[in-house]
């Protein structure tokens, strides 16, 4: 069961200004809360997007390794709809109880990076899932 809790929010100095995602970098403890501002992708995070940076990024790579392993039980499901949403649910899982979370580039200068809802990570399992490669 994936938490639902809110992003921690930092105040500016006076507690007037803008409330903003806490940012987290890989000294701290990851959070996997959607919507959690993050500066530095650890290991285990997928990084959403295209391109070198991402594609050989260690997290990423031990993505596609864990939904390789998952393609038979899914292709096993036939047309079943409910167990294939079954299967990416447990990938999904599995992702997470390695401490992977997926992260989308919302900054380039400063780079940050935000852990995106579990239905997007979802979508992005089944998509990698159905790949024939």
């Amino acid at each position: 069961n994936v938490s639902r809790t809110r992003p921690k929010l930092s105040r500016s100095i006076n507690g007037l200004g803008p409330s903003t995602p806490e940012v987290v970098d890989s000294t701290q403890r990851s959070s996997s809360a959607p919507g959690t501002s993050v500066s530095l992708p650890t290991d285990n995070d997928i990084m959403l997007g295209k391109g070198a940076k991402s594609n050989n990024h260690s997290g990423n790579i031990r993505f596609r390794e864990t939904v390789e392993s998952m393609k038979p039980c899914y292709r096993e499901q036939g047309t079943s709809k409910k167990g294939k949403k079954k299967v990416t649910l447990d990938c999904l899982k599995k992702i997470h109880a390695y401490g992977g979370r997926f992260l989308e580039l919302v900054s380039v200068n400063p780079e940050t990076w935000v852990v995106v809802q579990d239905n997007k990570a979802r979508e992005k399992i089944s998509q990698r899932i159905r790949e024939k490669k």
